[in-house]
């Protein structure tokens, strides 16, 4: 009869049967997962390619120790994820012969900036790094200042002297070659960074500024502007 099956024959030939269930009919694919039948009465079920998104993890579900080696993107692509951004430019006078550069002068100079899109409220930590170029003449005093800001107006630490009271934000960065150093060319290198709240989400623009407040032009040569997003837990 539909819906049972011999559970015993007797040695005079009797037969018992027993219910049974309806057993599977079919198997359906629920999200992010794949059925494949290879063979009569074999199943395979796995998980689709990019089936599992964002929604299906809870919180701290997937450590390092879940992620094999080489199973991250390279930074090439990380770059371009929301939260993330990099901008600066290289020089290598073997190869290109002339190099592009930034003069800084005593008006206030806008010398890179980098776009970054924040997900969500948090922080953004900017970093500039620099190599310049300054020729020196005895006697004159340079000076260099740089400036992060969220504006591509100079702030008033790089447009005139601090006077009592006065403060410059953490990025504020000087840099001297006094008077009574040799004539010559000087090169070095020169780094700031800060931390800059958000309290709204989407597209956000970070700029450095320069000025030359005194002395000779310098000259900006390779730099790089990274920008990185932080999300707030509260």
């Amino acid at each position: 009869d539909p819906g049972t099956a011999i559970r015993e024959i007797k040695t005079d030939g009797a037969v018992t049967c027993e219910a049974v269930g309806a057993g599977i009919s079919s198997i359906a694919e629920g999200a992010g997962i794949s059925v494949t039948q290879p063979a009569p009465g074999s199943v395979t079920v796995s998980v689709a390619d990019g089936g599992i998104s964002n929604s299906m993890m809870a919180n701290d579900s997937v450590g390092s120790s879940d992620i094999i080696v080489d199973a991250v993107e390279s930074s090439i692509h990380i770059k371009d994820e929301a939260g993330i951004s990099s901008t600066g430019r290289g020089c290598s006078t073997q190869i290109l012969g002339t190099c592009e550069t930034t003069p800084v002068t005593t008006s206030a100079v806008n010398v890179a900036s980098v776009d970054i899109n924040a997900p969500n409220i948090g922080y953004v930590l900017v970093i500039f790094s620099a190599n310049y170029t300054i020729d020196h003449t005895n006697g004159v005093k340079d000076q260099l200042k740089l400036e992060l800001n969220t504006s591509a107006a100079a702030n008033v630490c790089l447009i005139s002297p601090l006077q009592k009271g006065e403060s410059c934000n953490e990025s504020y960065r000087l840099k001297i070659i006094n008077d009574n150093q040799p004539v010559g060319v000087y090169e070095g290198s020169i780094q700031t960074q800060m931390q800059f709240p958000v309290k709204t989400a989407g597209p956000i623009t970070y700029y450095l500024d320069a000025i030359s407040s005194k002395g000779s032009t310098v000259t900006i040569n390779e730099y790089s502007m990274d920008a990185m997003y932080f999300p707030t837990r509260y």
